[in-house]
């Protein structure tokens, strides 16, 4: 394993999403950013969805890389010195057109050239038929719903599947995602909690009667992630939803610490300013949890800075 002396931000993107018609991807205003705040960029951006989720009035399911983009986007990173990374979505089923669509991605950075950074595997994508896009959309018969774009899309989709099967489904979905032994990360585990809150009892609106349940379905993930040698991000972004932390809760990183699961540190940006966002109350966090190290990954290397 490589070290460094400085912190990756492990999971950054190129252009804000949901906004239409797409931006271009653009890196100078985040390697500025980067450099002001003296972070190691490591940019992870939305890979192209298989054809058939390639749905909204941009072609993008409000927030992937449409194929037609993906030279646009490396050309940027030319002449950078900067490592072409990517999130991609797990979607049971559709794994072989994944794995090919992240291969083509991969091969045309290296034949331009160009570092290749991590492969982040997350899961936006859960097991639902309540609408979470434009009515006057036609999904066919894709069993998927867009699961933290809308916070009245996730409290229908829990109304209408039950707290516990959801959180059963989704930490489901995780794990295959972990046995496919494709990914380097597996990027905000706790998702599932974006847009939960808290009541006037303290209690989970989303989950609050299926916390124990919660909770073991978190332990048997991170175990997995142990045996599989994957990563798990901390990502800050979580800090500035309606769920308010970071995306591992604390309980979440000391079984990582138990298990011996590598950590990576993440602002999930997608605009400048959010940059290395939290990073010094999360670092201050992470020791005192027990982490002695984050990591980076570069072209399935391992890269760890010291806490």
């Amino acid at each position: 394993m490589k070290t460094s002396t400085t912190i990756h931000d492990e999971h950054m993107h190129l252009r804000p999403h949901g906004v239409s018609p797409l931006p271009r991807h653009a890196i100078a205003p985040i390697l500025e950013a980067c450099a002001a705040r003296g972070v190691v960029p490591g940019v992870r951006e939305h890979a192209p969805l298989p054809e058939r989720y390639r749905l909204g009035p941009d072609g993008d399911y409000l927030f992937c890389m449409r194929p037609d983009e993906v030279d646009g986007f490396l050309e940027v990173f030319e002449g950078t010195g900067v490592a072409v990374g990517l999130e991609v979505d797990h979607l049971d089923g559709v794994e072989d057109e994944t794995r090919a669509i992240v291969a083509d991605v991969v091969d045309r950075a290296r034949r331009r050239g160009l570092a290749i950074g991590g492969l982040t595997g997350s899961v936006h994508f859960i097991h639902g038929s309540v609408p979470d896009l434009e009515r006057s959309i036609d999904k066919g018969s894709i069993p998927h719903i867009l699961c933290d774009y809308e916070a009245g899309v996730m409290a229908a989709h829990v109304a209408d599947r039950g707290a516990e099967a959801v959180v059963r489904d989704y930490f489901g979905c995780v794990r295959r995602l972990i046995g496919t032994g494709f990914y380097d990360v597996v990027g905000h585990l706790e998702l599932l909690r974006k847009f939960d809150r808290r009541d006037d009892r303290g209690a989970s609106v989303l989950f609050g009667g299926v916390e124990d349940l919660y909770a073991a379905e978190v332990e048997a993930t991170i175990r997995l992630a142990a045996e599989a040698g994957v990563v798990l991000e901390y990502n800050t972004a979580g800090r500035d939803v309606t769920i308010g932390r970071p995306y591992l809760s604390d309980e979440a990183v000391r079984a990582c610490v138990r298990h011996g699961v590598a950590i990576a540190l993440s602002s999930d940006t997608h605009v400048p300013k959010h940059v290395a966002r939290h990073f010094g109350d999360a670092v201050a966090t992470l020791r005192r949890l027990g982490v002695r190290e984050i990591v980076a990954v570069r072209d399935r290397e391992r890269i760890a800075t010291t806490l």
